[in-house]
């Protein structure tokens, strides 16, 4: 077995490397010039894809075609085995601008975060057959003036083993809860506030309502989750990829008739009054 020396002092690098890219860039779609999927490289300047010189070079000969260009395109990655290559230095190489684009076609390959197991249907699907079981099954209130206490014992073990798919789950409750509790003082000059909660503490849900919080029902949260949840989405839609176009017509949607699904029939943009609210 040969050893393979990897060189961490490539000049080219950050000149050939763009920025980190959506994650459809990442994608394997076939060669551009064969179209074979079988081992294909990809440019780190500009993204094309094209097969090794174990199948016919044509990445090799993507780069020769950009030596005339002041940055030539000689930096590639591997979707056999996540590698990169520079084409000048004729050397494998590793540098930290390589990392997000490394990250990327090892969660696209492996369906896992480096370092981490990959996450099976079955579990994934395990995960959302528990959060999607209805509320009462889940919710317990001890007292009227308790905060709500969540219970989702069944799903636990799975967000201990794919600690990814817990940080996306706390991201979305978290901005969810933020948001709502947020409410409470949206728009309030800081001298309210000091006045309607004088400990310092403010209640959720049953905080001080006002003339701009009244519209929403206790513990609700507003059009910044909604946002969120139509980013999702959309990402769902195109497998992580961003996509203007489809997230503008989604916000139309939700505009003209909020989420039904959720009980919400109508969006409440707050840039219509922005600035017209008080706190009393």
């Amino acid at each position: 077995m040969t050893a393979v020396n990897v060189k961490t002092d490539c000049p080219h690098i950050t000149s050939a490397v763009l920025p980190p890219a959506s994650p459809d860039k990442y994608k394997n779609g076939g060669c551009f010039g064969c179209g074979d999927h079988t081992e294909n490289w990809v440019c780190m300047s500009c993204y094309a894809v094209g097969c090794s010189s174990y199948v016919k070079g044509h990445m090799q000969e993507h780069f020769f075609s950009t030596l005339d260009q002041p940055h030539p395109h000689c930096i590639v990655a591997s979707f056999s085995d996540l590698s990169f290559w520079c084409y000048k230095c004729e050397a494998y190489v590793k540098h930290p601008l390589l990392a997000p684009a490394y990250t990327q076609m090892h969660v696209d390959k492996f369906n896992a975060l480096p370092g981490q197991a990959p996450i099976t249907q079955e579990d994934m699907e395990g995960v959302f057959r528990e959060l999607a079981r209805p509320v009462n099954d889940q919710l317990v209130i001890v007292t009227p003036k308790v905060a709500p206490t969540y219970e989702i014992p069944a799903v636990l073990p799975l967000l201990k083993k794919y600690p990814v798919v817990d940080k996306i789950l706390g991201l979305i409750y978290g901005n969810a809860l933020g948001d709502a509790w947020g409410l409470s003082t949206e728009f309030c000059r800081k001298a309210d506030v000091a006045d309607l909660y004088k400990d310092g503490k403010v209640p959720f849900p049953r905080f001080q309502r006002n003339r701009h919080s009244v519209r929403w029902a206790l513990g609700d949260w507003t059009d910044d989750t909604d946002q969120m949840i139509l980013l999702m989405d959309m990402f769902a839609e195109t497998g992580g990829a961003v996509s203007e176009t489809l997230f503008a017509s989604k916000l139309a949607e939700w505009v003209k008739h909020g989420f039904p699904e959720l009980g919400c029939v109508l969006a409440l943009l707050l840039a219509l009054d922005r600035g017209s609210h008080r706190c009393r």
